[in-house]
């Protein structure tokens, strides 16, 4: 990529330099009770906190 130039379309998924740790912190929004999960990064997740948190997890699993 030259410098300068911009970068558009989908975007690789999010990283971390700690894993463990990012999985750790996500799991402790687990007991909370709402219907929206809203990230400071990609769309809004309809589904709930403890669904987002399994979706990860394997997500995480997997990989």
């Amino acid at each position: 990529m030259a410098r300068g130039e911009r970068v558009c379309g989908p975007q690789p998924a999010p990283f971390t330099d700690d894993p463990e740790a990012a999985l750790e912190a996500l799991r402790r929004l687990d007991g909370i009770e709402a219907t929206w999960v809203i990230p400071g990064h990609g769309p809004a997740w309809s589904g709930g906190v403890a669904e987002a948190v399994r979706t990860v997890e394997q997500a995480a699993a997997r990989a």
